[in-house]
């Protein structure tokens, strides 16, 4: 892999990691399912020792703004200098890298209707269901939309930055989007740049259609 590093072409062999096994990497903190072994950077590296605030390792990422997962929770924004990393709270398993932007879109909405297929019709969605299994965090919005507005489909979300870990969700969010009637033509987009598991098992779009 080539990549940039504090202004200089590095290129390094990278391994993948397994990121995360929603049936066996699930950590349970208070009764509430986490992620806190969950792997979702690039160019990454994993500590698991006793709680720390400064973690050594990353010097390959010299002078690079890192991602976490600490703990469950997360952090950004995290520097590496002389080949150590601050974190905001200490932490007993922490996974830092680079970030990287997880993104999906569905197609044109062109499914039946009473009066025929909607293929070339104008469409306007106006909510979607989205079906999660072990999720931390996911942003659900219009595509194209002229306001392009997202929805956070898990409430738990904000407690990545306080130092509690992400509880996951599971089970069928509804997610209030207001699409594009001009140039979204129904369709949405799904994203999420948090180093968190993101399952969808199914996507059901509302949407309303002119005649």
């Amino acid at each position: 892999m080539r990549r940039t590093i504090n202004g200089a072409s590095r290129r390094y062999i990278e391994v993948l990691e397994r990121p995360f096994q929603y049936d066996s990497d699930v950590t349970l903190v208070d009764d509430r399912p986490t992620a806190i072994n969950g792997f979702f950077v690039d160019c990454g590296l994993t500590y698991s020792g006793p709680p720390a605030t400064v973690i050594s390792g990353p010097g390959h990422l010299e002078g690079e703004t890192l991602i976490g997962l600490l703990d469950g929770s997360m952090a950004t924004g995290l520097v590496v200098t002389g080949g150590s990393v601050t974190l905001p709270y200490s932490a007993s398993v922490a996974h830092l890298g680079l970030p990287y932007e997880s993104y999906a879109r569905t197609h044109r909405y062109s499914g039946p209707s009473r009066d025929g297929y909607l293929f070339g019709r104008r469409v306007n969605t106006t909510g979607v269901y989205v079906d999660l299994l072990s999720t931390g965090s996911l942003e659900v919005g219009a595509y194209d939309a002229t306001d392009m507005r997202t929805y956070e489909t898990n409430p738990h979300a904000s407690d990545a930055f306080t130092g509690n870990p992400v509880e996951l969700v599971t089970g069928i969010v509804p997610c209030e989007v207001e699409g594009s009637r001009l140039s979204g033509d129904g369709r949405i987009v799904l994203r999420t740049s948090a180093p968190l598991p993101a399952i969808i098992r199914m996507v059901e779009i509302k949407a309303e259609y002119t005649p």
